[in-house]
């Protein structure tokens, strides 16, 4: 039994060693380089930081019906996108129902501004005080609060540059749907499942006073207050139409792309109820699906009281 444990020892730190020595070797070729293995980091573990995962989850071939799913739900995606361009345009859509009032200086203006700053601030706490800093830049979460924030900002500037009201009105929906997506995932679906796979008590209550801090009970509570508040029900408000849902696909589809393209093949598996590696992250995808389309009807709805 010593004999055995101490070959279990000797493997796992032999594992270890490989996967320093990958992530100091990675360059941007290896990742176009179709000799490398499809996961970078040996084990499948960025630095050890998904350790608590199951190794079937982090390395392995891709289920065949995850895969399905995702090629179905991107080509759904896409298909939307090049039915809206046959029928004269995405930017048209825009375009035509467009608000006419753009009003500075009023109760919404400034509390528009007062947003903008405020998140700008939590942006530099992230960047300041994170303890990966701008390394966090690759969580859909911050890519959430990051168009967030930047429309924000377009809405204080479209009273005086009416160049900027055309993206502003683009990133209506996605900011919305974004912010719902993590609200609704990270809070019901995500945050119980990783306590539930942290089996150390003592690992999981860290865990626990890690996630409610300041800076995250910001980035996944209060993201979808600051989200609505700028794009549902300050001046000036417009219903949606399918030219949003075109906008908000694009954005998912560019988050998905980097997600399973990058930070899959060096180990990061930040959200693992979507791992190709198992069919049960198609349920994950019917979820997603099933909140996109009660996000832009809920919002719909919103915006035409």
């Amino acid at each position: 039994l010593n004999s055995s444990s101490s070959d279990d020892s000797k493997a796992e730190k032999l594992s270890k060693e490989k996967a320093v020595k990958a992530i100091k070797e990675l360059s941007l070729s290896r990742f176009f380089d179709w000799s490398q293995p499809w996961v970078l980091i040996p084990g499948g573990s960025y630095d050890g930081y998904f350790d608590f995962l199951p190794r079937h989850l982090r390395c392995g071939p891709w289920s065949v019906i995850a895969i399905s799913s995702l090629t179905l739900l991107i080509s759904t995606m896409f298909g939307t996108g090049v039915e809206l361009y046959k029928d004269g345009g995405i930017l048209m859509l825009f375009e035509d129902d467009m608000p006419q009032t753009y009003v500075a200086f009023d109760r919404d203006w400034y509390l528009t501004l007062a947003g903008f700053f405020w998140m700008i601030f939590i942006c530099w706490y992230v960047y300041a005080h994170g303890p990966k800093g701008k390394v966090a830049w690759v969580t859909f979460t911050l890519w959430s609060w990051t168009i967030v924030t930047i429309r924000h900002g377009l809405c204080v500037l479209a009273p005086f540059l009416p160049f900027v009201r055309l993206a502003s009105e683009i990133l209506r929906f996605p900011a919305l749907l974004s912010a719902t997506l993590v609200f609704s995932f990270w809070n019901f679906v995500l945050f119980p499942f990783i306590v539930v796979y942290i089996k150390d008590p003592e690992k999981r209550s860290k865990f626990l006073n890690y996630m409610t801090n300041f800076r995250l009970t910001q980035l996944h509570v209060f993201n979808i207050v600051y989200a609505a508040i700028n794009g549902a029900f300050v001046e000036p408000r417009r219903s949606l139409h399918m030219g949003d849902a075109a906008a908000a696909s694009i954005f998912l589809t560019s988050y998905m792309i980097w997600y399973y393209c990058v930070l899959d093949r060096i180990g990061v598996h930040l959200y693992a109820i979507f791992s190709l590696r198992t069919p049960w992250s198609s349920v994950s995808f019917a979820l997603m699906i099933t909140l996109c389309y009660a996000g832009f009807h809920g919002w719909q709805r919103i915006l035409s009281l």
